[in-house]
């Protein structure tokens, strides 16, 4: 039963296309408030009570700002990297929900782990929402090339200096080679299966860039 619920929100997701161009654009800037608030708040919070371990470092940490950013204060030029970073983030937690839900309910807790759906939900709707109203070009993908870059810097800085004690941060899984360890089923690989892996993950994820595009394409055409 918990498997039909991710499915239920991309269909919602995509029941989005359909609505007015106005409206959707409410409904982006209402969604996008209430990520900016809440995650302002949050991590607020932790910054007050100097709890670095809470320091984002996630993809999706930083997708909830850059989109809520980008929408609140119309950083219209953003609106390309704001709805790949958005739309990667929640397709990805909603897909990763379906198969292994248990892993994030063990780790972090029922709460937790429930926000975290409604949160990448909203980042999936406000993404879809901001691929039906505005085309992007391949200009659009060189910002999403750089602003990637300068991600990966970021938080490569960060995981030199913060040592985080949750399980399973995705992007410190990637950094570290457990991916390549668990598919290869072998806890040291060679230097040459950590180049080759390193590559493999930039060919999928350029793949993805251009899947994002050819989406918004099609969506464009939909609604026009």
């Amino acid at each position: 039963m918990i498997v039909v619920i991710p499915l239920v929100i991309i269909g919602l997701g995509i029941s989005l296309l359909f609505i007015p161009k106005n409206i959707a654009s409410k409904v982006i800037y209402y969604l996008s408030l209430y990520l900016f608030i809440y995650k302002l708040v949050e991590y607020t919070y932790h910054a007050i009570n100097l709890n670095v371990i809470k320091t984002p470092i996630e993809f999706s940490t930083i997708s909830y700002f850059v989109l809520s950013i980008t929408v609140v204060f119309k950083l219209d030029r953003f609106k390309g990297v704001a709805a790949f970073t958005g739309f990667i983030s929640g397709i990805g937690y909603l897909i990763s929900y379906m198969f292994v839900n248990n892993v994030f309910y063990n780790n972090i807790g029922n709460y937790l782990t429930n926000m975290a759906l409604i949160n990448h939900s909203i980042l999936y709707f406000a993404s879809m929402l901001l691929m039906k109203n505005k085309k992007f070009y391949m200009f659009d993908q060189l910002k999403i090339i750089i602003f990637t870059a300068i991600y990966v810097i970021y938080a490569l800085i960060i995981k030199s200096v913060v040592t985080y004690t949750q399980k399973h941060i995705f992007i410190l899984m990637l950094f570290d080679g457990e991916l390549l360890q668990m598919v290869t089923n072998n806890s040291n690989p060679s230097n040459f299966a950590y180049i080759l892996y390193f590559i493999v993950l930039i060919i999928i994820y350029l793949l993805a860039i251009n899947i994002f595009l050819l989406i918004n394409r099609l969506f464009n055409k939909l609604n026009t």
